[in-house]
């Protein structure tokens, strides 16, 4: 059974009223250091709560393909550099992430002592890179991209099998940018109902809307992409959040999780005081230890005391005190 809430550090996972907000950064940290440490200051003052970036070996994600492998030597993270930005992302209270493509990169990040885990999209089916994240027993939040409903199950299935419960799965379309037609936020729902866990959604959306509805269906960790300029060079500056996009995206993802409300119905304080509400209240002064008729009853807006359904409850009871014309009706004017 996975936990429905678990705490990291001080941040609640699995509230959909405390959403859980990961920047992505992944390579659009230009490859200097510098800039690394500046998105960090920037997603912690965008009000997000964890940073993240990626942690691969271009040899080991591209081994035969020279082009391919070209490009990722390009964007690649030096692992040097991952106690350096740890330490800056715990310096402005934010989680540290990196997504693990490879044994080395995970070993570096254990190294650290990283509190959390992330699988990317393309590393789910990798049954053995997962497992290996999982047996670490620390928090790990599981994107669902490039797969399909059996292989999600799969990694279900290895979670419980080294009884690991600190675990989110995201919903997540590995397409960049994603359309909105392409979200299916409806698998958030699914994912909550079918393995009995915390949900979330990565993505990779141009707009704050499908957020908005993931809240909604009960979403409560986000993860999204953003970069300092989105015309710089590099496969993902141009879907990303700039930062004012991005503090506007955490604001919209915190304002619909306070909407979302306690789930319990009750008046509010200005509907209490002003709403056209019906009422009892004493058509005249009574001496206390009358019993009440009908006749001793009006009805009065705004609502004061007790409203008109309690009738048939006073209709027959004795005041225990003196009460005046147009005084509302309240149970402590009764005796037991």
């Amino acid at each position: 059974m996975f936990a429905r809430e678990f705490k990291l550090g001080e941040k609640c996972i699995g509230n959909p009223r405390q959403p859980f907000i990961i920047a992505e950064v992944g390579s659009n940290f230009n490859q200097d250091i510098d800039i690394a440490k500046k998105m960090i200051k920037v997603a912690a003052a965008c009000g997000a709560d964890s940073v993240k970036f990626q942690s691969f070996d271009a040899h080991s994600l591209y081994p035969t393909d020279v082009k391919m492998r070209r490009i990722f030597e390009k964007i690649r993270l030096d692992p040097e550099w991952l106690p350096e930005l740890k330490l800056e992302a715990e310096k402005y209270g934010l989680v540290f992430m990196s997504s693990a493509f490879d044994f080395n990169s995970l070993s570096r990040l254990e190294d650290i002592d990283v509190v959390a885990h992330k699988v990317a999209s393309s590393e789910l089916t990798n049954h053995r890179l997962v497992a290996e994240i999982i047996k670490t027993k620390k928090p790990t939040f599981i994107s669902t991209g490039m797969a399909d409903f059996v292989d999600v199950c799969v990694a279900v299935d290895l979670c419980r099998r080294f009884n690991h419960q600190n675990v989110v799965f995201l919903q997540c379309g590995s397409v960049y940018p994603l359309s909105v037609e392409d979200a299916n936020l409806s698998f958030i729902s699914t994912l909550k109902n079918s393995f009995d866990c915390i949900a979330g959604f990565s993505d990779h959306t141009g707009s704050d809307l499908c957020a908005i509805l993931g809240v909604g269906l009960g979403a409560s960790v986000f993860e999204k992409h953003f970069t300092l300029n989105k015309y710089d060079e590099g496969p993902d500056h141009f879907y990303a959040l700039d930062p004012c996009e991005l503090k506007t995206y955490v604001e919209s993802i915190k304002g619909a999780a306070s909407a979302l409300g306690s789930g319990e119905k009750s008046l509010l304080e200005y509907e209490r005081e002003t709403g056209r509400r019906e009422g009892l209240a004493y058509a005249s002064t009574i001496e206390g230890g009358t019993v009440l008729a009908s006749t001793d009853l009006v009805l009065a807006r705004p609502l004061k005391g007790l409203p008109e359904r309690y009738r048939p409850l006073v209709v027959g009871s004795k005041l225990s005190k003196r009460v005046i014309a147009g005084q509302p009706v309240l149970l402590s004017d009764f005796d037991d």
